[in-house]
């Protein structure tokens, strides 16, 4: 009898720049962890991040090279401290999911791609119904893509 081969998974792994390209358009994700999340090691460096209007810079490409610089601190020690603000701005959001779903009708959105999978509780303006289309900027760099179709709505 033969052998079933295994498929190897397709997972997304994302560059610090992918990361901070999620990031830049959702500053209020980030200021929602800095006020929730006060103790952490990278609190200083957001702070700092927040200030200096970072996120509102999408027409430029931001080096991490360029933000170390300016931090005064690393390369490395940025590159770790931007990967844990996206992995704890998630965390975040699945212990506290009411401080996303603010204005709006409140949903969570399951996102799958390939093998990759995350979910996110936000609001939403519209609800959208199935078979339409969603971006979702912010999940870019866990999922490899921000352009979603849904595929089920429950109420």
């Amino acid at each position: 009898m033969g052998r079933i081969k295994e498929k190897p998974k397709i997972i997304h792994r994302p560059s610090t720049n992918q990361i901070l390209t999620s990031l830049q358009p959702m500053p209020d994700y980030s200021r929602l962890l800095l006020a929730n999340s006060p103790d952490k090691t990278y609190g200083e460096f957001l702070h700092w991040l927040i200030d200096k209007n970072i996120y509102s810079e999408e027409d430029r490409k931001v080096s991490i090279k360029q933000i170390a610089s300016d931090f005064k601190s690393d390369a490395s020690k940025v590159t770790k401290m931007i990967k844990d603000v996206y992995e704890d701005i998630f965390v975040l959001n699945f212990d506290h999911p009411a401080l996303f779903q603010q204005d709006g009708i409140k949903v969570c959105l399951y996102c799958k791609y390939f093998d990759s999978h995350c979910s996110f509780c936000i609001s939403l303006p519209v609800l959208p119904r199935e078979h339409e289309t969603v971006n979702f900027y912010f999940v870019n760099a866990r999922m490899g893509t921000h352009h979603f179709w849904i595929k089920r709505g429950r109420a």
